[in-house]
C-alpha cells in the first residue's frame, strides 16, 4: 500500500476530530537528523532504536500505526486511541513484498536477510509480506500482491500473527508486462469500507494514461472493474460505499489549458452503481492528487490543503473553493513529520 505523509495527518486528523478534551501528549517522534547521525556513530549494540513513520489507518476507535526500524528495514505495527500515555505494540518484525516482480526475487531476499543482517530474527514468510494494508474499521489485513494472500495481521506479545482469509483471484493486475521485462504495478490509492477494497491503477499504454479502478473482495478475493470512468480520486464513506472524485472527460484539461469540471460521486459496491453528489464541486487545480478522508463525527470529506485541513458537508453546494472550509485543530501538531501530538481540543470553523 503507498503510504502519504499528508494522509497521515489527515487520518489522524480525522480520528481525533471531535475526542473530548486531553491533556496534550506526544506519542510518536522521530530522531531529527542530527540525532540519526550522532546514533550512528555510536557501536551498533549502544545505538538508540530510531524509526519512521511509514502509515497510519483510522480504525472505528483508534488509530493503527506503521512504522518501519531504520536499522532492520522491518515493520511494527502499532495502535493508539485517546486516553493512551503511548502507542501500543501489536506486531513486530513485518516485511512488506514492496515493488518485487516475482515472488522468487522476494524470497531470495528473505533467505538473504536471514543469513546476513537479520540472523536470529523471525521473518515472515514471503507469503505473508504486506504489499497494501487496509482496514474494514475493525481488523487490519494484509494483501500481498505476488500471491494474493489476503490475511488479517493481529498479534501475540508483539509477535506478529497472520490469519489466511481469501486470495486475490486475479493477481496480473498487479503485474505490468513489457517485452522483455515485468514489474511491479501497485495501486496509487487503495480504500476500504465494509467487506470491499477500491484500488485504483494507473498505468499507460501506447494510447497514453491507463486509469482503472478495481473493486476486490476481501471475502473471496473476487476482483473486478468498478463501473465509473476517469476516476481520479477515491475515499471510503458511508454505509460500506465509497466516494469517488471523477472528472467529466477523459483528459484533465481542455484545448484552452482550463480545468475539467470533477464531480463528486458515491459509489455503491453491492450494485455496482454511482450516485450524483454534484457534476462540478469546484476544486483548486491539485485537488485530485490529494488524499481524502471522510470523518464520520463530521459528516465531512476531508483534505490537506498545504498548511490546512479542508472539509466540506455537502457536495451538492461546493460548486467553488470557498464552499470548502478550514478544519482548525488546536494543539494540534506534526513537525517535520516526525512528532505526533494529540490534541487536547478541536473544532470546525
Amino acid at each position: 500500500m503507498k503510504f502519504r505523509k499528508m494522509a497521515s495527518v489527515l487520518l489522524a486528523a480525522s480520528l481525533l476530530i471531535g475526542c473530548a478534551a486531553a491533556e496534550n501528549r506526544t506519542i510518536f517522534k522521530k530522531l531529527s537528523e542530527e540525532e540519526s547521525m550522532a546514533n550512528e556513530a555510536l557501536p551498533v549494540e549502544e545505538r538508540a532504536e530510531s524509526f519512521s513513520p511509514a502509515g497510519l489507518l483510522s480504525l472505528k476507535d483508534r488509530a493503527a500505526i506503521l512504522v518501519q526500524d531504520d536499522t532492520s528495514r522491518l515493520y511494527s505495527l502499532y495502535t493508539w486511541q485517546p486516553g493512551q500515555q503511548e502507542m501500543a505494540l501489536v506486531a513486530s518484525n513485518m516485511y512488506r513484498a514492496g515493488g518485487y516482480a516475482q515472488l522468487k526475487d522476494l524470497q531470495e531476499r528473505l533467505e538473504n536477510l536471514k543469513e546476513d543482517a537479520l540472523a536470529g530474527t523471525e521473518l515472515p514468510d514471503a507469503a505473508h509480506c504486506f504489499s497494501m494494508l487496509v482496514t474494514d474499521g475493525e481488523k487490519v489485513y494484509g494483501i500481498n500482491h505476488l500471491t494474493g494472500g489476503i490475511f488479517t495481521i493481529s498479534g501475540e506479545n508483539g509477535k506478529a500473527v497472520y490469519t489466511d482469509v481469501a486470495t486475490v483471484q486475479d493477481t496480473k493486475i498487479f503485474i505490468q508486462e513489457e517485452e522483455d521485462y515485468s514489474y511491479a504495478l501497485l495501486p496509487d490509492t487503495v480504500a476500504a469500507s465494509g467487506n470491499t477494497v477500491l484500488m485504483l491503477m494507473n498505468t499507460w499504454d501506447d494510447k497514453g494514461r491507463v486509469i482503472n479502478l478495481y473493486a476486490l473482495s476481501l471475502t473471496d478475493g473476487s476482483v473486478r472493474k468498478a463501473n465509473v470512468e476517469n476516476v481520479r480520486n477515491v475515499c471510503a464513506y458511508k454505509d460500506g460505499k465509497f466516494l469517488v472524485i471523477a472528472s467529466q472527460k477523459k483528459e484533465d484539461w481542455d484545448e484552452n489549458g482550463n480545468r475539467i469540471p470533477q464531480m463528486a460521486m458515491v459509489y455503491d459496491p453491492a450494485t455496482d452503481t454511482t450516485t450524483m453528489l454534484s457534476s462540478n464541486i469546484g476544486v483548486r487545480d491539485d485537488f485530485s492528487y490529494q488524499q481524502l478522508v471522510y470523518n464520520e463525527k463530521l459528516d465531512a470529506v476531508l483534505y490537506c490543503d498545504s498548511t490546512q485541513i479542508m472539509g466540506t458537508t455537502n457536495f451538492q453546494k461546493a460548486t467553488r473553493t470557498s464552499r470548502w472550509r478550514a478544519i482548525t485543530l488546536q494543539s494540534w501538531a506534526i513537525q517535520s513529520f516526525r512528532r505526533i501530538t494529540a490534541p487536547a481540543s478541536s473544532r470546525a470553523r
